[in-house]
């Protein structure tokens, strides 16, 4: 499973990785998802750049039928670490599409 972590682009690419780190091993020793985890999870870096924000990648290879409830937690988790460390999330860019006066 794949997670994809979207944090600002003027946040501190190593303190995040640092972040994203402890977040894993953190949830990687939680005995209540141990047995949902086939291998611990890793956050590999950065895995695009776009706009305002920068995506992380976070690798966790689960049993088969528990990657929704180790996504949703891992989210969870993540989303309280940031929020206490005060990383801000990506923000998209912004995309406008319209009609110039000589296309209508």
């Amino acid at each position: 499973m794949t997670l994809q972590v979207a944090v600002g682009y003027s946040e501190n690419s190593d303190r995040v990785m640092e972040l994203l780190e402890k977040v894993a091993q953190d949830f990687y020793n939680d005995p209540s998802f141990k047995p949902d985890l086939v291998a611990e999870p890793k956050a590999p870096g950065i895995d695009r750049v776009r706009g305002n924000e920068v995506d992380y990648l976070m690798l966790v290879k689960v049993r088969p039928g528990r990657q929704h409830d180790v996504a949703r937690e891992l989210r969870r988790r993540i989303k309280i670490c940031f929020e206490a460390n005060k990383i801000k999330a990506g923000v998209p860019a912004m995309v406008f599409a319209g009609q110039t006066e000589t296309e209508k």
